[in-house]
């Protein structure tokens, strides 16, 4: 009996270990709305069946809100570039949170201090210049 128990509590601590950081998938806008992935979905039902595994080394969340309507939730990742995956927009105008624990990209990133918008990044890294210039 007590190999048994040595034997089950090894092979739930292997599968807990090997279980990837999960955060919430999910996409809307355009011709494809999806009206539970817009806005604030904390305590949303449906969370659970909205996980997606990320890769090794994926261990952030994010929620981007693009200017013109379209949402997106899901796993950021570090290129071997070194650039931030989440960063990354064809349209150049949204706003931008990231999260590091597992499911937590429920919020609305229009709507906080969490929130990375790209014409804020541009004005931090314009006024960062300047100052390194002066100085």
């Amino acid at each position: 009996m007590k190999y048994l128990l040595s034997a089950i509590f090894v092979c739930s601590s292997v599968f807990a270990a090997v279980q990837a950081f999960q955060c919430i998938k999910c996409e809307s806008g355009g011709d494809t709305p999806n009206k539970q992935c817009e806005g604030n979905i904390t305590g949303s039902a449906n969370i659970n069946s909205m996980l997606e595994p990320c890769t090794k080394g994926g261990e952030t969340c994010y929620v981007k809100y693009v200017k013109l309507g379209a949402w997106e939730r899901g796993c950021c990742t570090i290129g071997p570039d070194g650039k931030n995956t989440c960063l990354e927009s064809d349209i150049g105008l949204w706003d931008l949170a990231t999260c590091k624990t597992e499911k937590c990209n429920t919020m609305d990133p229009r709507s906080g201090a969490a929130s990375f918008t790209s014409q804020g990044f541009i004005v931090s890294a314009v006024l960062v210049a300047a100052i390194q210039y002066i100085f």
